[in-house]
């Protein structure tokens, strides 16, 4: 039987008899570190192909979600795990994660990054313009404290998808990572804006396919080249699905903008929920309702 790693395509050819025929298998793809689901019904189900010629397609026993392949991970009318990525499904999970939290949510996802901004506009306001190492020291603890803050949102945003209490103590409680963080940002800035210089499509392509380095840092707890590589190997056969969502929260969060930008309380943390279901989508795992 063929196994496919529904992240990175890799075919694996697994002889009939070291199939399980009585009890779920899992195991690690070599090439990007992807659970595996085998089962005796992947076998039955899969018809037989070979493994060089066209590209293959995932067979749907296969595909199931990495934790169990009962009914109770499934969440209801969302799509299964390996299943086509549906834009509704992802925003009304996102909807209904913040009528579940809104405090949590709408504070913890915009109102607190905003204030950070703007405690740091007025303290740079009133620094001369003679005190300029103050006000670079200012800079440096602002970004610090955005890029931590990003990270325990991406934090909240995955226990979400993955049905986990949350509270406001997952704002800081990736402070460790934000060194990794920033160096991984870096990196992603420099490989964008190289590929910009270079015929404009490059950087598109780099920034669609790299920008979920900071689920992968909170998720997995990598450093940051590893990071930008999962990142790669989760979005690498999905680019036109990531172009269009990025496309469609854009839009949204335009006419949240449009509201006298009160609508930005709620599209901006939609937004960051629902781009993290995608990303345990494209991983393979079925997003699961809040705690």
């Amino acid at each position: 039987m063929d196994v496919i790693c529904p992240a990175c395509n890799t075919v694996y050819r697994i002889p009939d008899r070291k199939i399980p025929k009585s009890r779920i298998a899992t195991a690690a793809c070599k090439k990007c570190g992807r659970k595996l689901t085998i089962s005796a019904a992947s076998r039955a189900s899969a018809p037989a192909r070979s493994v060089t010629g066209s590209s293959p397609r995932i067979p749907d026993a296969i595909t199931t979600s990495t934790r169990t392949d009962s009914a109770a991970d499934r969440q209801p009318g969302g799509p299964e795990a390996g299943a086509v990525f549906s834009a509704r499904h992802a925003l009304r999970f996102g909807w209904r994660a913040l009528k579940q939290e809104p405090v949590l949510v709408i504070v913890g996802m915009f109102i607190i990054p905003v204030c950070i901004q703007m405690v740091f506009e007025v303290f740079n306001g009133v620094v001369p313009e003679d005190l300029w190492p103050i006000s670079l020291f200012l800079a440096a603890v602002a970004i610090f404290l955005e890029l931590a803050v990003t990270l325990g949102i991406a934090g909240i945003c995955l226990k979400i998808c993955d049905g986990k209490a949350t509270g406001f103590r997952d704002l800081h409680a990736h402070f460790p990572q934000t060194l990794t963080y920033l160096v991984s940002s870096i990196i992603f800035g420099l490989l964008c804006i190289g590929g910009f210089i270079f015929l404009i499509v490059p950087g598109v392509l780099l920034s669609l396919w790299l920008q979920f380095y900071g689920f992968v840092i909170v998720d997995e707890q990598v450093g940051p080249i590893t990071a930008l590589k999962k990142s790669y190997a989760v979005a690498r056969g999905r680019l036109w699905r990531v172009f269009t969502f990025s496309c469609l929260l854009g839009f949204y969060n335009i006419l949240g903008l449009l509201l006298c930008g009160m609508g930005l309380l709620i599209t901006v943390p939609v937004s960051f929920i629902a781009w993290a279901y995608l990303y345990r989508c494209l991983q393979g795992r079925t997003p699961l309702p809040n705690a």
